[in-house]
């Protein structure tokens, strides 16, 4: 799954809660819970993202070595 679709989604969901809680009238328990869940989410999302970026980012940087190494010797 990329970064970008974690995103999505993540704002899918927080869409939706946020609909939940703007046009559902909801007892200040589920409400509250709602916002908890809401917190975990991009918590873990966070959390994700890191992950994701410190697997990919080693393959990057050699990526962009090789091609500032063709580039120069194109110049």
């Amino acid at each position: 799954m990329t970064l970008l679709k974690v995103n999505q989604l993540t704002l899918g969901i927080s869409a939706t809660l946020n609909t939940i809680n703007d046009n559902v009238i909801l007892e200040s328990n589920t409400r509250d819970r709602l916002s908890a869940l809401q917190g975990r989410l991009n918590e873990v999302v966070d959390k994700l993202a890191i992950q994701l970026t410190d697997q990919f980012e080693p393959g990057v940087r050699s990526h962009a070595r090789e091609c500032g190494k063709l580039l120069q010797k194109v110049s």
